[in-house]
């Protein structure tokens, strides 16, 4: 059940329409099971709506239920004032509304049938919110927040759900004692329950990439993961690996060590260091790699070229989600126009264009 400071805090966030054009949301035509319901947590106290300005939302992570629903989760204001919220589209990115406010800005969002996954991230310092998800079982019209309970919860990384039960994360252990884990993403978790609780096994990575940056799966059985380490400039080691058994055995895809033992190379894997990845049923992948732009794999990642919408040292990926092997959506700051862009794709990323922008603060 959702708590009545959420539910009237929605209704009030409800009217207010972010950019041009207010529009009616309404839910895509799938559906999906009701995953275990959980009270909020009393943790998560809401924004006063009188202090927030809808129009200065900025978005950083995206999905798409199809070309014109969608969810994004980002930031209002900016600094170490910065809040949070979740807002909803129905024109295919041109107009949000805000549905939720958070006291701390989204750190990634996953969705399956009509079920949405928020995550709140963990930051530097002790935190109570630390790893815990929003929930919705609307496509993103209403939010509950889920308790963190167990041993581990989601950290820094991403998630990726399947269905309304399973999913996947990058996270940490919770110590003995029940504080908050730090930044350590040195765990592959999963849940069958919705986020509830999760278990964790080891990273699945190499020896020579430490941090394993994405994880994504298309069904229970099918999924990536992208490790990536420590490197120079532009240019980190990197690994993709693949499963076809639920996570059990990890296959590389491709490869190249750090830069000590250059030899070690297999396939022909994006140049890293690798921020994030987004991957298609057919095989097509994505990765966005900070200053070094976006490349692109027909693959299922065995090789990678580089590819839009983002160039080296110009613009800078944050979010992508594909809601097919055409369509598609990126969100990224851009430094020669001084704007943050939502750009969308109707070939496989081949030709991109602007959705909508945001002026930098």
């Amino acid at each position: 059940m959702t708590q009545p400071w959420l539910a009237a805090l929605a209704a009030s966030a409800i009217a207010a329409t972010v950019l041009v054009g207010a529009c009616s949301t309404r839910l895509p035509p799938t559906a999906s099971p009701s995953p275990p319901t959980a009270s909020p947590s009393p943790s998560l106290t809401p924004v006063p709506t009188e202090l927030v300005d809808p129009a200065d939302f900025r978005p950083s992570v995206v999905a798409f239920f199809d070309p014109d629903h969608g969810l994004a989760g980002g930031s209002i204001g900016s600094g170490d004032a910065a809040r949070g919220a979740v807002a909803s589209t129905a024109d295919g990115g041109v107009s949000w509304t805000i549905r939720t406010q958070l006291l701390v800005p989204v750190g990634d969002l996953a969705i399956a049938g009509n079920e949405a996954w928020a995550l709140i991230p963990c930051r530097d310092g002790p935190d109570p919110r630390c790893g815990k998800l929003l929930h919705s079982a609307d496509a993103g019209e209403t939010w509950d927040l889920l308790p963190a309970t167990g041993a581990v919860a989601p950290g820094a990384g991403t998630i990726s759900f399947v269905d309304a039960s399973t999913g996947w994360a990058i996270g940490a252990a919770r110590p003995p004692d029940g504080t908050v884990p730090g930044h350590g993403r040195n765990r592959l978790l999963q849940t069958s329950d919705g986020g509830l609780t999760w278990s964790a096994g080891p990273i699945p990575c190499g020896t020579d990439w430490q941090d394993l940056s994405s994880v994504q799966f298309i069904d229970t059985q099918h999924g990536w993961a992208v490790c990536t380490g420590e490197g120079s400039g532009t240019m980190a080691p990197t690994q993709v690996l693949e499963t076809v058994d639920g996570g059990v055995d990890w296959m590389t895809r491709s490869s190249a060590s750090s830069f000590a033992r250059p030899g070690r190379l297999v396939g022909q894997p994006p140049s890293g260091p690798v921020e994030g990845a987004f991957f298609t049923p057919g095989g097509l992948g994505w990765v966005w790699q900070g200053r070094s732009g976006t490349a692109r794999s027909r693959d299922g990642g065995r090789t990678w070229t580089a590819s839009g919408p983002a160039r080296a040292e110009e613009e800078f990926v944050s979010s992508m989600w594909f809601v097919s092997e055409t369509e598609g959506f990126a969100v990224y700051s851009s430094t020669e126009m001084q704007a943050l862009v939502l750009a969308a794709t109707h070939d496989g990323g081949d030709h991109w264009r602007i959705v909508q922008t945001w002026p930098k603060r």
